[in-house]
């Protein structure tokens, strides 16, 4: 008895489409990499695979930051328009640029303490961005950005327990800055209500002291 041969499946488009090999992404942009290599690699990439959309391509290149270098592009404003996407390319090649010296960009990140009424996340902010254009790598990025945190601070008592208990990153730091900050908020605004109640108490009191005191011309009272 023959037997028929198996017959062949048709072709699942999409399926073949889906399992074709996709192009590899270029590496992750760390802070201290070269900017414009990064991005022009890119935009080989989204040519590659034929991604047009401006917001969509925003998107891919946030993902592919380190974590500190997203930290710093994420908030960069994405505006309206056909130049959008190429403006926000532009502030964020700004945001990395290389054009000082390296020791210009050291003595920038060294001489940053916070500024009078400057909260610790945005001395925090302002670290990184000088951090960023350094070009450290790895942990000694990580080890400059805690060591100058904790010099600039304004707080002493927040200053004295990060160098008793080193932090292991900048972001630990900051768990510990925000508490102590949120502490001295907490303790300035009960003081200021402890004066304004003694000095409605005080002021009651004179009040109190006069309406008592007899008038030496009518022996009447309250009006010494």
């Amino acid at each position: 008895m023959a037997v028929e041969p198996e017959q062949a499946e048709a072709p699942n488009v999409e399926t073949n489409k889906l399992s074709l090999p996709l192009f590899r992404r270029p590496n992750k942009f760390k802070i201290g990499e070269d900017f414009d290599l990064f991005i022009k690699k890119y935009n080989l990439y989204f040519e590659a695979v034929e991604l047009e959309d401006v917001k969509k391509r925003r998107l891919a290149l946030l993902f592919n930051l380190s974590e500190d270098a997203f930290r710093l592009a994420e908030p960069v404003e994405f505006g309206e328009g056909e130049n959008a996407y190429k403006d926000w390319i532009g502030n964020l090649k700004s945001l990395f640029e290389r054009n000082q010296t390296a020791t210009e960009k050291r003595y920038n990140l060294h001489r940053r303490e916070q500024e009078p009424g400057e909260s610790v996340d945005s001395y925090a902010v302002s670290l990184r961005e000088a951090g960023a254009r350094c070009g450290f790598h790895g942990d000694e990025y990580s080890s400059r950005l805690v060591d100058q945190f904790i010099l600039g601070l304004r707080d002493k008592a927040t200053q004295n327990k990060l160098l008793q208990e080193p932090p292991n990153s900048l972001d630990d730091a900051l768990l510990i800055a925000r508490r102590f900050e949120a502490e001295n908020a907490t303790m300035k605004t009960l003081a200021r209500e402890a004066t304004e109640k003694l000095s409605r108490t005080t002021i009651g009191s004179v009040s109190s002291l006069n309406a008592a005191k007899t008038c030496y011309s009518c022996n009447g009272f309250g009006h010494v």
